[in-house]
């Protein structure tokens, strides 16, 4: 199982932090509201102080904000997610921003040096897939638009056929 991160556990990042749960994998969990996210903690995730130590302690680190300055938030900074990426480590944002801000948050990972950059333009619809019958195809991108890993998700909300392009 994964060793995953999840920033921003509102309606959408916290069902799907809990269908990670869920799956077996696990999941270390920040949000600015700390009692908002105590139903995951019951379900076995583990707290973050900080969205950086949400990063340090995962392999792949997954946000999903509202908007660009809630992704601002928890990307800068000493505390920041960003400032928790390093050598292997993934992030992958799914929040509703434009893309021209996940291009400026994937140009700051690359600028940490360590950080793999990964930026997938989900939409609503994308992320509504994933808590019904629907299986949506998963592709990847980093900061260059290069195609990265296509697969799809199973009904256990695991990666299936996952591999590099």
């Amino acid at each position: 199982m994964a060793n995953l991160g999840f920033v921003g556990l509102g309606s959408m990042g916290g069902e799907m932090a809990r269908r990670l749960l869920e799956a077996g994998h696990s999941v270390t969990g920040y949000n600015r509201t700390r009692s908002r996210a105590q139903w995951l903690l019951d379900l076995g995730m583990a707290w973050g102080e900080t969205p950086r130590a949400v990063a340090q302690s995962a392999d792949v680190t997954l946000s999903m904000v509202r908007d660009p300055a809630a992704l601002h938030a928890v990307t800068g900074g000493p505390d920041g997610l960003l400032a928790g990426l390093g050598p292997g480590k993934v992030y992958i944002d799914m929040s509703t921003v434009s893309p021209a801000a996940s291009k400026q948050i994937a140009a700051q990972a690359a600028e940490k040096g360590g950080g793999i950059p990964f930026v997938k333009d989900f939409d609503g619809s994308t992320v509504r897939a994933l808590g019904v019958e629907r299986t949506p195809q998963v592709v990847v991108l980093d900061g260059e638009r290069r195609l990265r890993y296509r697969g799809r998700v199973d009904s256990q909300y695991r990666l299936g056929g996952v591999r590099p392009d």
